[in-house]
C-alpha cells in the first residue's frame, strides 16, 4: 500500500483493507462496503480506501457517490498505484475503455513490476487499438513469465498487429528455439501458432519464403484444409499456375460449391475473363465431373448472352423444376437487372409454361415454373398476374407446400401496397403450423409494416419468455433481434409515436456497441487457447461492425427523429415567446383567466409526471437488490420518455453516427447522415466537408452533391442566421464550394438549380428535391411539391406504392388542398393497394 499523500493506516486496518479486497474478488460487494465505511471512521480522508469504497459504491447501485469517491481518490492520493489501479477498473467496468487505458498506463508506472495490471493494460491496449503500446505491454509479460507460449504467442500477435511483421516472426521463432522439440500434430495450439508464422511470412511480402515455409511444416500440422487453400493461393500469386492449378483442383473436389475456388481455377488456367468460350468449355467439363454442384451450373449464366444464355438458363430451370427447388427464382434474381437476360428468361418460362401446362406429366415441374412465374411477374411489378400464378399453387397442391406459397402471395401482396392482406395471409400461414418460428418471425415482420403493432408484439411473443413484463419486447432486446428492433423503431416512427421508436432505435445501438464491445473478452481468451488466426478475423470483423446495414437503419431514423425533435423544441420556444407577447396585450381581466387556465393545465401535467415518476421509483426500489442475486431486469423508461426530453437532441444524434463515420467513411449514408447534423447544428464547415470530397468519394451522385450544396449555400446567405454564421465562415464557404454551384445567388435561383439538378424520376430523387424547397423556400413551398409529387411520383415505374404514400403524408404534413385527389389517382394507379 502508497503511504503517499494521506495518512497509512495502522496494521489492523491495513488488514481489514486487505479483507475488503478479498470479498470485492469475491463479489461480497456490501460487505467490502461496510468495512470500507469502518476504516474511514477512523482514518477519514485516506485515499485508497476512499477508492476502494467508491468502487464498492459503484457495484451497489450508488454510482454518482462512488464516482465521486474515485475521483476524490486521486486528488488526495495521486502517487498511489492502487487508487489509479481502482479507477482504471471501474472505468473498465462502464466499457470507458481510452479512460481505462490511461488509468491503467499510470498504474503501471507506479508499479512497474505488477504483471496483473501489465496484463489488463495490453488488453485494454488492443481494444483502444493502440497496437504499439500493446507490443511494449506484452513484451513486460513475456520478460516476467517466459515459460508460458501464451505470452510468446500474445507477443507475436501484438508485432502483427502493429504490422511489426520481422518482429512477429522472430518471436515464434524464438519459441520453437526455446522449446527444443516436436510438439505432436495432435496439439491444436500448436498447429495455430504454426499457420499464424506462415500468414506472418506471407503478410511480410514475401511470398516464396512463406510456400517453403509452408510446404516444410505440412506434415507437422492438423488443419489440412488451410495448408491446400494457402499453397494454392502462393502458388498462384508466384506464377507457377501449372501446380496452382493442380492445388485448386484439389480444392473444388472437396468443395464444388465454393465460388472462390472455381474462379481461382479459371486465373490458375489463364483464362481471359472476356473469353466466354473457354470459359463455358472449363464449366461443362466440371459440371459433368460434379452433377450436383448448383454453383458450377449457375456460374456460366453470369457471362454467357444470347443465343448460349438461353439454352443454359433452359437447362438450368428445367432441371431445378424437377427437382421442385422453391428458391430457383432467388438463384435467378440477380440476372433481372440484365435487361437483355431479364427478356430471355421471360421467353423461356413463357415457352416453358405452355409447353408443360398442355401436358403437365407426373412431376411436380409445373407446380414449381408456376410458383417462380408467381415471383417473376410479381418482380416485374405485375402483381395482378403475380396474385393469378400464386392462387393456381395453392390449386396444384392445396395443402403441402400451403407455408411456402403462402410467403410469396404475402410478399407480393406487400409489393403491390396491400399490407393489410399481407400480414392476413402470413396470419394464416402461421396458424397452420404454429410450432415454425420463422414463419412466426416473418408473420410479426409483415404486422409491423403494417403498423399493427400490438399483434405483431402479441405474435412474437410466442416464442419468448415474457418474465420481465409479459411481452417479448424485452425480450428481443436481451436476444439481440435486429430484424424485430429495426422494424419495430421503424413502426413506431411511421404513426409518430417516437418515444417507443427511440427506444428500439436505443436497443439496436446497444446491440452493436456491445458486439463491439464484446472482443474484449477475446483478448485473453482467444491468445489462452492459442487461436490467433481466428483472433486477427475478430478484430477485423469489429473494425467494420458498425458499417452494416441494419445500423446504417438505424443511424439514419434515430438522427431524422431527433432532428425533427430539435426543430419542436425549437418551434416551441418560439411559440411560447409569442405567448408571452399575446398575453401581453390583454387585458388584465383576459391576463388572469389566461394565467389561471395555463396554471390549471400545468398543475395536470406535474400531477402526471409525479405519478410516472412514483411508478419509477417503485420499480426503481425493487430493482434495487443484492447483486450476487440476478433478478428481472426492470426497464425504468420503458417508453422512451427520457430518451425524447434529451436536453442536446443533435448531441444524441452524433453518438450514433461517430462510430459510422470511424469504420464507414467511404458509405455514402455516413455522409448524408453527418451533413444533416452539421448543418443543424450551424456547423457550416463540417458540412461543407461531408459533401465535398469525402460525399464524392462514397460514390455520391451529382444530384446528391447539388441538393446538398443548394442548402448549405441557402443557410450562408440566410438573413436569419447573421448572427449565426461568421462573415469569414460565410466567405470560406462561398470560395470553398465546387465551381458548377457558385454562380447561384437569389432563392428563386437555388430553387430553380435544384429542380434542375435533383429532380428526377426515381422516387428518392423526389423526397430529396422536397427537403431541399422546404428548406429553402420556406414560404410557399406547396404548389412546387405538389407539382413534384404528382408529376414525377405516379408516372415512374420505378415508384412503389410506398414512395406514393410516403409522398402523401408529405401533402398532409403541408396542408395541401389536393390530398383527395392525390389519394384517388395514386388508389387508381396502384389498384390492389390498401394503404392510400
Amino acid at each position: 500500500m502508497s503511504t503517499k499523500g494521506s495518512k497509512p493506516l495502522s496494521s489492523k486496518d491495513q488488514s481489514n483493507f486487505r479483507d475488503a479486497i478479498k470479498l470485492y474478488e469475491a463479489n461480497q460487494y456490501r460487505k467490502a462496503h461496510k468495512i470500507t465505511e469502518q476504516i474511514l471512521k477512523k482514518n477519514p480522508g485516506h485515499g485508497e480506501t476512499t477508492a476502494l469504497r467508491g468502487l464498492m459504491r459503484c457495484h451497489i447501485n450508488q454510482k454518482d457517490e462512488g464516482i465521486a469517491d474515485l475521483k476524490k481518490a486521486l486528488t488526495t492520493d495521486p502517487e498511489s498505484y492502487i487508487c489509479w489501479h481502482l479507477y482504471g477498473i471501474h472505468a473498465k467496468m462502464e466499457k470507458n475503455y481510452e479512460e481505462a487505458v490511461k488509468a491503467f498506463t499510470k498504474t503501471f508506472k507506479l508499479e512497474p513490476n505488477n504483471a496483473s495490471v501489465c496484463r489488463d493494460l495490453a488488453m485494454l491496449q488492443a481494444q483502444t487499438r493502440q497496437f504499439a503500446g500493446a507490443v511494449i505491454s506484452r513484451g513486460k509479460i513475456l520478460e516476467g513469465k517466459p515459460g508460458f507460449r501464451q505470452n510468446w504467442s500474445a507477443l507475436a500477435v501484438a508485432q502483427f498487429l502493429n504490422k511489426e511483421y520481422s518482429a512477429s516472426e522472430n518471436t515464434l521463432t524464438n519459441f520453437e528455439k526455446a522449446i527444443n522439440t516436436k510438439l505432436p500434430k495432435t496439439d491444436l495450439e500448436n498447429t495455430e501458432m504454426i499457420l499464424f508464422k506462415n500468414v506472418v511470412i506471407y503478410e511480410s511480402g514475401d511470398v516464396a519464403r512463406a510456400l517453403e515455409h509452408l510446404d516444410s511444416i505440412a506434415d507437422d500440422v492438423n488443419d489440412p484444409l488451410s495448408v491446400m487453400e494457402y499453397r494454392a493461393k502462393y502458388l498462384l500469386e508466384l506464377g507457377r499456375k501449372k501446380e496452382a492449378e493442380r492445388e485448386y483442383r484439389a480444392l473444388v473436389k472437396r468443395n464444388s460449391e465454393n465460388r472462390e475456388y472455381l474462379f481461382k481455377l479459371e486465373e490458375a488456367l489463364s483464362i481471359d475473363p472476356s473469353n466466354t468460350k473457354l470459359r463455358k468449355i472449363l464449366y461443362e467439363k466440371l459440371a459433368q465431373k460434379y452433377p450436383r454442384s448448383i454453383v458450377i451450373k449457375a456460374i456460366p449464366l453470369e457471362f454467357l448472352t444470347g443465343a448460349d444464355f438461353k439454352a443454359s438458363v433452359t437447362s438450368y430451370l428445367t432441371n431445378f423444376f424437377k427437382r421442385g427447388v422453391p428458391s430457383t427464382f432467388v438463384s435467378l434474381k440477380s440476372f433481372y437487372k440484365d435487361q437483355s437476360k431479364l427478356k430471355i428468361i421471360d421467353e423461356v418460362v413463357t415457352e416453358l409454361y405452355q409447353t408443360l401446362s398442355s401436358n403437365p406429366g407426373e412431376d411436380s415441374s409445373l407446380l414449381w415454373l408456376t410458383f417462380y412465374l408467381a415471383q417473376h411477374y410479381s418482380y416485374l411489378k405485375k402483381n395482378d398476374v403475380g396474385l393469378e400464378y400464386i392462387d393456381k399453387c395453392f390449386k396444384l397442391s392445396p395443402e403441402k407446400y400451403f407455408v411456402e406459397f403462402s410467403l410469396v402471395k404475402a410478399k407480393i401482396l406487400k409489393h403491390a401496397g396491400d399490407l393489410v392482406g399481407a400480414s392476413a395471409v402470413l396470419e394464416e400461414a402461421r396458424a397452420s403450423d404454429k410450432a415454425d418460428r420463422f414463419v412466426n418471425s416473418k408473420t410479426g415482420k409483415y404486422l409491423l409494416r403494417a403498423n399493427k403493432i400490438e399483434d405483431a408484439i402479441k405474435t412474437l411473443s410466442m416464442f419468448t419468455k415474457n418474465d420481465a413484463n409479459g411481452s417479448g419486447v424485452r425480450d428481443m432486446h436481451d436476444m439481440q433481434s435486429l430484424y424485430c428492433l429495426i422494424e419495430l423503431a421503424e413502426a413506431y416512427k411511421r404513426v409518430g409515436n417516437y418515444g417507443p421508436s427511440l427506444k428500439s432505435f436505443e436497443g439496436i445501438y446497444n446491440v452493436f456497441r456491445e458486439i463491439f464491445t464484446d472482443q474484449f473478452d477475446f483478448h485473453s481468451y482467444s491468445l489462452l487457447k492459442g487461436t490467433a488466426r481466428a483472433y486477427i478475423d475478430i478484430i477485423s470483423f469489429s473494425d467494420r461492425v458498425y458499417d452494416l446495414h441494419t445500423y446504417h437503419r438505424a443511424a439514419k431514423g434515430a438522427t431524422d427523429l431527433y432532428i425533427t425533435i430539435k426543430k419542436d423544441n425549437d418551434q416551441r420556444k418560439i411559440d411560447e415567446i409569442a405567448a408571452e407577447k399575446a398575453l401581453e396585450q390583454l387585458s388584465e381581466e383576459e391576463r388572469k383567466r389566461a394565467l389561471k387556465k395555463i396554471k390549471k393545465d400545468r398543475v395536470k401535467e406535474l400531477k402526471r409526471e409525479t405519478e410516472e415518476r412514483e411508478k419509477l421509483a417503485q420499480a426503481a426500489k425493487a430493482a434495487k437488490e443484492d447483486p450476487n442475486t440476478p433478478k428481472p431486469v426492470v426497464d425504468l423508461d420503458p417508453n422512451g420518455k427520457k430518451l425524447l426530453e434529451a436536453e442536446d437532441p443533435l448531441a444524441e444524434a452524433a453518438r450514433y453516427w461517430k462510430p459510422l463515420s470511424e469504420q464507414g467513411p467511404t458509405s455514402l449514408i455516413t455522409w448524408t447522415i453527418g451533413y444533416e447534423i452539421y448543418s443543424q447544428q450551424h456547423k457550416y464547415l463540417l458540412a461543407l466537408q461531408a459533401v465535398s470530397p469525402k460525399g464524392k468519394t462514397s460514390g455520391a451522385s451529382d444530384a446528391w452533391v447539388a441538393q446538398r450544396v443548394a442548402r448549405l449555400k441557402n443557410a450562408v446567405q440566410n438573413p436569419e442566421n447573421e448572427t449565426i454564421v461568421p462573415p469569414a465562415i460565410k466567405v470560406i464557404v462561398e470560395r470553398t464550394l465546387p465551381n458548377a454551384y457558385t454562380g447561384i445567388e437569389a432563392v428563386d435561383d437555388l430553387v430553380k438549380f435544384v429542380e434542375e439538378k435533383v429532380l428526377g424520376t426515381t422516387a428518392e430523387s423526389v423526397f430529396e428535391y422536397i427537403t431541399a424547397v422546404l428548406e429553402i423556400k420556406r414560404d410557399s413551398p406547396n404548389a412546387l411539391i405538389e407539382n413534384a409529387v404528382f408529376n414525377n411520383l405516379l408516372v415512374s415505374e420505378d415508384v412503389e406504392p410506398l414512395d406514393a404514400l410516403r409522398g402523401l403524408e408529405i401533402l398532409k404534413k403541408l396542408g395541401s388542398e389536393k390530398v383527395d385527389e392525390f389519394r384517388q389517382k395514386a388508389a387508381a394507379h396502384w389498384p390492389l393497394a390498401t394503404i392510400f
